[in-house]
């Protein structure tokens, strides 16, 4: 079962990465998500290792009931440092980042284009209670997509190069539409020359068989003849015998 992104962006123009079932908090990951989309990879790398090490809190701007307010958070006062949440995704954005190097991009023209958490389970856990009982204390497994793509790249513009290409070939399959025909026409005469050939093969291969045919019955005739000649030949025999026969017969009685 292949990998699937929740985005679909220029494969040539971007390179992919992401962390699965991932043990972090699902809250944490949203916020430092929507904190770093659309930064430039090396800022982004810059402020989760800063939020990692307590230095810059990360706003949290969904879930912050109760949160306490930090210094530092421009036009937003709820804020805290997820220090789990930021060294994983912080990991994933180094494997983008490796992705981008082998597939000939320069990382530091590699912007943040897509980043999601999305929560995909939870692993089972207990919290041993007092008088021998337990409760569940589960853990949330979280997916971490990133998509990095070049800085400079508008989805909306397509290079002239391409375009051009485009062209050209929009050109030649439009050119040969005559040439199904000329091929039905072709594969036509082709058919009607083999019909042609093994209709003469047929032709020859009667002819064969009638000739074969007269020379057997050619060969029984003359077979004929020559036994006819031989009981002809047998039966004159004999009559001289019983000539000759009663030619030695009429002397002995003289």
């Amino acid at each position: 079962m292949g990998i699937s992104y929740s985005v679909e962006v220029d494969e040539e123009r971007s390179a992919k990465a992401m962390g699965r079932e991932l043990r972090i908090s699902k809250k944490d990951s949203v916020e430092l998500c929507r904190h770093i989309k659309g930064m430039p990879l090396d800022e982004a790398q810059t402020t989760l290792r800063a939020i990692a090490n307590g230095e810059t809190p990360v706003p949290l701007k969904k879930h912050n009931s109760g949160v306490g307010h930090r210094s530092g958070i421009d036009g937003w006062d709820a804020g805290r440092f997820p220090k789990k949440a930021s060294e994983a995704i912080y990991d994933v954005l180094y494997n983008a980042e490796s992705n981008a190097e082998n597939q000939g991009y320069d990382p530091g023209e590699m912007v943040v284009e897509h980043i999601a958490a999305h929560k995909v389970g939870e692993a089972r856990g207990m919290k041993p209670r007092a008088m021998g009982r337990a409760s569940p204390w589960n853990s949330d497994l979280v997916d971490i997509e990133v998509v990095l793509l070049q800085e400079d790249y508008d989805p909306s513009e397509v290079p002239d190069e391409e375009r051009e290409e485009e062209a050209e070939a929009e050109d030649e399959a439009a050119e040969p539409s005559e040439e199904p025909e000329e091929t039905e026409s072709e594969a036509e005469e082709e058919v009607e020359a083999e019909d042609d050939e093994q209709e003469a093969e047929d032709e020859a291969d009667a002819g064969e068989g009638d000739d074969e045919e007269e020379a057997a019955e050619e060969e029984e005739a003359e077979a004929d003849d020559e036994t006819e000649t031989e009981e002809a030949e047998a039966e004159d025999a004999s009559e001289d015998d019983e000539e000759a026969g009663e030619e030695e017969q009429e002397g002995g009685d003289r």
